[in-house]
């Protein structure tokens, strides 16, 4: 149970099953790149989330381990993206922000880098989501669609850009072909998404939590008339 509702609040939230490199921005002008020396650790990093940001997917992938060439899949983009999930990217990553602190070589093909990584925080957003989606759901069985999608936009839209998903963090690049790739972890994802990740997990934690306990006190009022 528990990991059927984190895994219903992820989807829901990441509606981006993918993406096909290219984002039409609807006032036309898409974010500037940053200048990033991509012959070191850091630089790599920081081009990798610049490139995120502003939905540059072929960069990400370049100085990313998203891409897995071999297999053809994706740690959180790949395949196809619609308008409207292009928009739900655009809300998601356009406050994202990275700095690059201190750069520790292991060796010449592996380095950690302290990166410090802020977006609005998404993480309130998750109630008022999982309400609207359980209704839905109740209502008609669907939990599907372009109104799925729609209802996240919006609430990503309408989250309070003042409150910040601020973290400090180490995180691991290594060199592959030559080319420095920042490995995408579990916490990295989660400072990128505002917090969403997390947030989804404690929640099913939480709700799976209430079940058990209701399940358990239901049984002991049985044993127990």
């Amino acid at each position: 149970m528990k990991r059927w509702i984190t895994f219903l609040l992820a989807a829901a939230l990441l509606c981006l099953s993918g993406c096909n490199y290219t984002v039409d921005f609807a006032d036309g002008n898409a974010p500037a790149a940053g200048d990033y020396d991509t012959d070191t650790p850091d630089g790599a990093a920081l081009a990798a989330m610049d490139a995120l940001r502003r939905l540059d997917f072929e960069t990400f992938d370049q100085y990313s381990d998203n891409h897995d060439a071999q297999r053809n899949t994706y740690r959180i983009l790949g395949g196809d993206m619609d308008v409207l999930e292009g928009k739900i990217a655009r809300a998601l990553f356009g406050g994202l922000t990275c700095e690059a602190g201190d750069v520790q070589l292991l060796d010449d093909r592996h380095a950690q880098v302290a990166l410090h990584v802020e977006n609005t925080d998404f993480s309130a957003i998750l109630v008022d989501l999982m309400e609207r989606f359980v209704s839905r759901y109740l209502a008609d069985g669907t939990l599907e669609g372009a109104d799925a999608e729609q209802q996240v936009l919006e609430a990503l839209q309408k989250a309070d850009a003042t409150q910040v998903w601020a973290r400090d963090l180490l995180v691991e690049v290594d060199k592959t072909d030559g080319v420095w790739k920042l490995h995408l972890d579990g916490p990295l994802m989660d400072a990128a998404c505002g917090g969403m990740i997390s947030s989804a997990e404690s929640m099913g934690d939480q709700i799976a939590q209430g079940i058990e306990n209701k399940i358990a006190g239901g049984l002991e009022d049985w044993l127990n008339p």
